[in-house]
């Protein structure tokens, strides 16, 4: 049970799929070596081992290959269902330090049919926390509200 404590302390390490593939390559030679070490395997002649440890390279580095393919896949799938945050700061003609709104009103974004709004806060931004990826280096429809009046309005204020 102790080892398993232990190793629940490495355990939140193991997200990243570089560091699963390193450790999964690790213990697969670790446990080659074991196996090498430990006498199990019966004396061979030097052409057999030769052949033997040609073998384990090989189906290591399979392994190795087929693992780095699999921790892209797995990073790439989580990339593709992201959600990105994003800022957008409201601010008059003459600049960010023209802050026409501080506290008041809201900034609307269209994503796709679903209209999405967020308050304008102190310094006059609003944040976005979860945009979906499928939006990332995409233009979309962006408006400001505050007290019925509309974008262009404020800005012509």
């Amino acid at each position: 049970m102790a080892q398993l404590r232990d190793f629940s302390k490495i355990a939140p390490y193991l997200e990243n799929p570089l560091v699963l593939i390193g450790f999964t390559l690790f213990l697969v030679l670790g446990i080659y070596r074991r196996v090498l070490k430990s006498g199990i395997l019966p004396a061979v002649s030097k052409t057999a081992s030769r052949q033997i440890v040609l073998r384990l390279i090989r189906y290591a580095f399979i392994i190795a290959v087929l693992l780095v393919l699999l921790g892209f896949g797995w990073t790439w799938k989580s990339h593709v269902n992201a959600t990105f945050p994003l800022t957008v700061y409201v601010h008059g003609e003459h600049g960010p330090q023209d802050v026409l709104l501080r506290n008041s009103g809201r900034v609307v974004m269209r994503l796709g049919l679903e209209p999405r709004g967020e308050p304008i806060g102190a310094d006059g931004q609003a944040f976005f926390p979860a945009i979906p990826a499928s939006f990332r280096n995409q233009s979309v429809p962006v408006w400001v509200e505050s007290d019925g009046r509309s974008g262009r309005e404020l800005l012509n204020a």
